[in-house]
């Protein structure tokens, strides 16, 4: 293929994407309509396109994803996160900064069973707007900590973003669940310096907390208590090799239920909300994942990764030059398009290149995922964004935006480290028993 005949076809296929989605087309039905346009014309395997849908929703690893989005839509409406800021908050609010702490302690706690940036944003946030608003901290830093301290849910395992990646490019879920374990810590790690570093230099936006004495300590660790249960059966089997993901998203589910009606807290119409929730977010999933698998196929047809990898891989260019300018890419992309659909239109192009420049997949799954992760925090379309400002009711979304600008530059830096240290991705899953 001449390079001239590739770069009409990327820019009938993409060129069709954009001008749907910019038309305010679905962009599920975007990527399904600007498949089958140029298959049916340019491609003599228009039939490929009525047994993908299938064959890509019919994958094993798949499976997964509605298990740990019902477990965590369990705790949500079952009662285990009630006790979830409260228990934060009584540990870790006598530092520098007070309750903005338990923010991110809360959302990277909360992570660990729900694997939803949006779950985590509306669970954490629906507790700590009023409660922070009551004692005097400032609305900006509040909510700014609050939409970063979300994206935590797709970094700390399990996290459906991990799922989906691991099936589209045939890499181990269980692997990426704990590749993701450090960077996420550090990650939450640097936000607090950031909250440490703002209310040195201006005071007035949190009030001093008096440091909890050893019995209120106790009393925050029993809040917290249900929670590390939950996550520690579900990340502790999958990582000592006695369940693949797919069986701990099973056990989580049973471990969430148990642990539930032990506190007495589950109902049948709990039950039912958490179903009805699990049902609204994985179908909307999957319709993603399913409408690019056709248009991924269409591309594939026309050999454009392959054609785009051979020539990314003979550039004059350092591997390193190629994947930042993957990252810029996505940190611009990230601005106007949600994370999951740009994850599953992106990847089937990037990942190819990665591989051919000997880069470690687990290693980039992260880095990957950190960067998708960042774009819900980015305006204008950013949700976590959204759904923060839609918890407080009030003021201006520039409020959160304003908030969430420090927080951002850190989660920026923190792919810097990984890139910089890759044994932070890649030393956990070495050790796992597989």
């Amino acid at each position: 293929m001449t390079e001239s005949a590739l770069i009409i076809q990327v820019i009938l296929c993409m060129g069709l994407l954009l001008l749907f989605m910019a038309a305010g087309m679905r962009i599920f039905a975007s990527m399904i309509v600007a498949a089958i346009i140029p298959a049916y014309f340019l491609l003599d395997t228009i039939e490929m396109t009525t047994y993908i849908p299938f064959n890509s929703a019919a994958s094993w690893s798949l499976s997964a994803m509605p298990l740990f989005v019902f477990m965590g839509t369990i705790c949500l409406y079952g009662g285990l996160s009630e006790g979830l800021y409260r228990g934060a908050s009584i540990l870790i609010g006598g530092l520098r900064g007070g309750l903005l702490h338990s923010n991110i302690i809360a959302c990277a706690l909360f992570s660990a069973i729900s694997g939803s940036t949006t779950a985590t944003a509306v669970t954490v946030g629906s507790v700590a707007i009023p409660e922070l608003g009551k004692r005097g901290y400032s609305e900006i830093i509040t909510t700014g900590s609050l939409a970063a301290g979300s994206i935590l849910g797709s970094i700390i395992p399990p996290s459906t973003v991990f799922i989906i990646y691991g099936s589209m490019t045939n890499t181990s879920i269980g692997k990426l669940f704990f590749a993701g374990m450090l960077p996420g810590i550090a990650l939450a790690a640097l936000y607090m310096v950031v909250i440490l570093i703002w209310v040195t230099l201006d005071p007035s936006v949190a009030p001093k907390v008096k440091v909890q004495g050893f019995a209120n300590v106790l009393e925050g660790l029993k809040d917290l208590f249900p929670i590390l249960f939950t996550s520690g059966v579900v990340l502790g089997g999958i990582y000592f090799g006695l369940y693949t993901p797919v069986e701990g998203g099973a056990v989580g589910c049973i471990t969430a239920i148990v642990v539930s009606l032990l506190k007495g807290k589950l109902t049948w119409g709990a039950l039912h909300k958490a179903a009805l929730a699990t049902v609204k977010t994985t179908s909307f999933l999957m319709l993603i994942i399913v409408t690019s698998s056709v248009l991924t196929n269409v591309l594939a047809g026309f050999r454009i990764p392959y054609q785009i990898a051979q020539w990314i891989v003979h550039l004059p260019l350092p591997p390193l030059a190629i994947l930042i300018s993957f990252c810029v890419m996505y940190l611009i992309l990230g601005c106007v398009i949600e994370s999951i659909p740009l994850l599953v239109m992106t990847l089937p192009l990037v990942f190819p290149v990665m591989v051919k420049l000997g880069f470690d997949r687990i290693w980039f799954g992260v880095i990957v995922t950190l960067l998708i992760q960042i774009a819900m925090i980015t305006p204008p379309v950013g949700l976590s964004l959204y759904a923060v400002q839609g918890l407080r009711g009030r003021g201006n979304l520039m409020d959160v935006i304003k908030g969430v600008m420090p927080f951002l530059l850190a989660a920026i830096v923190m792919v810097g480290m990984v890139i910089a240290f890759p044994s932070l991705s890649t030393w956990l899953p070495s050790y796992m028993m597989e």
